[in-house]
């Protein structure tokens, strides 16, 4: 067997070490090693607790001895008894209010308004037109709801009418009793000034805006301002040359009449009373896609613009998803949507909103600036159902319902919720 020699190492030329001689040297070395090791390792300690046995506690634990129970049995077990889920608290403080009883039908209102900066007032002329109920007794007084309001006139046609108020209803005593389902009109001339409710004036923005849920309308307008009553309506509003006006349903047209504007809105589907709404501001008008040929626009303020595309750009996904949610042929007014900022509620979100009929509005918090994004999201959608609830488009659900499709509606349209 040949063996493989090294070359010598530098400086140690006598040096020719084996190979195999010297894995053999480095063998040994290290079993002397570890017999070393085993000889110097202490013995273990030797446990305190044998493997075979469980520790018990100190001091040990007593079981009582087990009992048989001997006084019950099938024919002896007490029958069974429900009971509540919840245990209710006491009832909060109030009395409990009844629906309120109608005595007649408002069929349709009329009304031309204006406000008044200088004495934050809102003056107009309304004209309801009421039918009598069906089987109902001839009715000698019409009770209208009007809140804290002067009158310059009352009456029915050309005829005056008079009347009795207590600053909250005005009663309204009729020529002619009006007798089961017969129809008769009354127009009145009213003066609100100091609107602490229902009108609201915005020095800031120098707009205006009208909020009447549940019944708060009747401080801006005389109406029946309960909800259990639906009419249709139409507003004549007068704004400055450089304001627009916009309400409910579909703007039937605008003209020129001396130094103002005469904005003419029709709601021609029945909606409760308190769902009426007049907005007035210096806006500029955002259009959008049309859907369905049904015109989408934003109304905002002039510094929001970016804003307001941010907000509201996918409005038009939106109403297409509810309109497959809420399926039944219907004409849908032209829809608007504009930004109010909310100098009087304080929330925590970016978005707020409140509920009327066609136009929901929407805005920043009082908090926001104008370069604030709007999130597109479940209170958006929320008033656009809302909306379409109140003017009863489409296969409409409860208000149970109503959460998963708003959920549906943020998700198809990449919001935020």
């Amino acid at each position: 067997m040949m063996k493989k020699r090294y070359p010598a190492i530098p400086n140690h030329s006598n040096v020719f070490i084996s190979f195999l001689l010297k894995m053999k040297g480095r063998f040994f070395m290290g079993a002397a090693a570890s017999a070393l090791m085993v000889a110097c390792t202490p013995p273990p300690a030797t446990s305190r607790i044998p493997s075979t046995e469980i520790p018990q506690p100190n001091p040990p634990l007593v079981l009582p001895p087990f009992q048989m129970d001997t006084s019950r049995s099938i024919d002896r077990v007490p029958p069974f008894q429900e009971t509540p889920l919840i245990a209710w608290g006491p009832p909060p403080d109030g009395a409990a209010h009844a629906e309120r009883v109608r005595t007649y039908d408002l069929q349709h209102q009329v009304t031309t308004v204006r406000f008044d900066w200088s004495r934050q007032a809102v003056v107009g002329t309304t004209t309801l037109s009421i039918e009598g109920l069906p089987d109902a007794r001839p009715l000698s007084d019409i009770v209208i709801d009007a809140g804290d309001m002067t009158f310059r006139d009352i009456t029915a046609g050309s005829a005056p009418l008079k009347y009795d108020y207590d600053g909250r209803a005005l009663t309204v005593h009729l020529a002619t009793p009006l007798r089961s389902t017969k129809k008769t009109s009354i127009t009145i001339d009213y003066d609100g000034v100091n609107r602490s409710k229902g009108a609201y004036f915005r020095p800031a923005k120098h707009i205006v805006w009208t909020q009447g849920e549940t019944e708060d309308t009747h401080y801006w307008v005389p109406t029946y301002d309960f909800p259990n009553d639906k009419t249709t309506w139409e507003f004549y509003i007068w704004t400055a040359k450089d304001e627009r006006a916009l309400s409910n349903g579909r703007l039937a047209g605008s003209r020129a009449v001396g130094d103002s504007i005469e904005w003419h809105w029709i709601l021609d589907k029945p909606a409760s009373t308190y769902l009426m709404t007049t907005v007035v501001g210096k806006y500029t008008l955002l259009q959008d896609n049309p859907w369905r040929n049904v015109p989408i626009g934003y109304w905002t303020y002039p510094d929001s613009v970016d804003a307001a595309w941010r907000g509201f750009a996918k409005t038009p996904q939106a109403v297409d998803v509810f309109r497959k949610t809420m399926p039944r042929s219907s004409t849908l007014p032209g829809r608007s949507r504009r930004p109010i900022r909310w100098d009087s509620w304080r929330t925590s979100s970016d978005t707020n909103g409140m509920e009327i009929s066609s136009p929901p509005v929407t805005g920043p918090t009082s908090g926001s600036t104008k370069d604030s994004p709007l999130s597109w999201s479940k209170s958006s959608a929320r008033r656009i159902s809302e909306s379409m609830r109140a003017l009863s488009i489409g296969s409409v659900p409860r208000n149970k319902h109503l959460k998963p499709i708003v959920a549906r509606v943020v998700r198809s349209c990449g919001g935020n919720g």
